[in-house]
């Protein structure tokens, strides 16, 4: 399909989103911890980036950064497995028009989706009320009626909702890494499963060293009869669905996005270095 993403509304999108990041601008010193009832949560601002982190209010000891955004360049994905899950969005031969986002976290993804595709509407869910305020009040996200995100366990939210959605992304860990394992059973699966269009794409961002991984992805491998992966440097993304995917075709897509796009990181690269799961390395038939 053919991309437009230099029109006045696209124009006038952007400089919101950078007005409402440029008051950090000012404060290239911000440390700040932000009152939560569920876990620690700081956010800094280094480089012209504001990070968001978790920790455990008993050790202090910090998360991986949970969210990343430049406050000029806001549109710029900046950690590489979020370039990767955002392949997703050009799946389809129609840019989606239903994503659920299970760890919504600083909104990185949502905001590029709800930019690129001005029809999206996004659900999602973070299991922490201050995560969801903070990606509004330091991440540049607007809560506008294209938005649907809650203050929620992402499988209970998930279940409640009666949509049927092109894309599912999960992403979902603890303050400690860990990465929620209810969310990669083979029940959740199934409900992903039938809330999913035929030829939509469930993506799933899970790590190397989490020891129940291989478990996780025989779960998914158990409900959805394709899954493509992506493993680099102790990450392991799979993009799974009910239709086999035409990976050319993706990446042809993932190309034609990138240059309508401006990307300035390497998009389409990321499709294809994309191969297909081993399904006897999970004991899956």
């Amino acid at each position: 399909m053919s991309y437009d993403f230099n029109t006045p509304w696209h124009a006038q999108n952007l400089a919101a989103i950078r007005q409402r990041l440029a008051p950090f601008l000012q404060q290239q010193n911000l440390a700040k911890i932000i009152p939560s009832e569920v876990q620690g949560v700081f956010v800094r601002t280094i480089d012209e980036i504001v990070e968001l982190y978790c920790y455990d209010p008993e050790s202090r000891d910090l998360s991986d950064i949970m969210s990343r955004v430049g406050i000029k360049n806001p549109l710029e994905l900046i950690a590489t497995y979020n370039q990767v899950l955002f392949l997703s969005f050009v799946w389809q031969h129609a840019l989606p028009e239903r994503i659920y986002i299970a760890g919504f976290g600083g909104g990185r993804l949502g905001m590029v989706s709800h930019h690129y595709s001005p029809e999206v509407e996004i659900h999602g869910s973070d299991f922490d009320p201050a995560i969801v305020d903070v990606a509004e009040s330091h991440f540049g996200i607007e809560y506008d009626s294209r938005y649907s995100i809650k203050a929620a366990d992402s499988g209970e939210d998930f279940d409640s909702r009666n949509t049927i959605y092109d894309t599912i992304i999960i992403d979902v860990f603890s303050s400690s890494g860990i990465h929620a394992s209810h969310l990669a059973s083979q029940p959740f699966f199934k409900l992903c499963n039938s809330k999913l269009k035929d030829d939509g794409v469930l993506a799933i961002n899970l790590i190397e060293r989490d020891p129940e991984r291989e478990a996780k992805i025989s779960n998914l491998a158990s409900v959805f009869p394709h899954l493509i992966e992506w493993r680099n440097q102790g990450s392991h993304l799979i993009f799974a669905s009910k239709q086999e995917p035409n990976l050319k075709t993706w990446i042809k897509r993932a190309e034609e996005f990138e240059s309508a796009a401006a990307l300035t990181y390497p998009f389409s690269e990321h499709a294809k270095a994309l191969t297909a799961v081993d399904r006897e390395e999970y004991k899956v038939g």
